[in-house]
């Protein structure tokens, strides 16, 4: 499947890539190696994003744990 180049800058934009790296990507069209590393750092930088708010969602559910067992005593 090949997208127009309109519809990878607003695909990469709904994934949170900034505009240098929208610009790199476009600027290394025909290099699918170098457009690969940088959805592969993109990714991982989503990948970290996610984690930090999964860990802020767990120490919410350590809270509401710990209030709702003292309440239990």
């Amino acid at each position: 499947m090949i997208m127009s180049t309109e519809n990878v800058v607003q695909t990469l934009k709904e994934v949170g890539c900034n505009k240098q790296t929208i610009e790199s990507y476009i600027e290394h069209e025909g290099n699918q190696k170098r457009q690969l590393t940088i959805l592969y750092n993109q990714r991982k930088k989503q990948l970290e994003t996610v984690h930090k708010h999964q860990k802020r969602l767990d120490d919410i559910d350590f809270l509401i744990y710990s209030i709702s067992k003292e309440q239990q005593i």
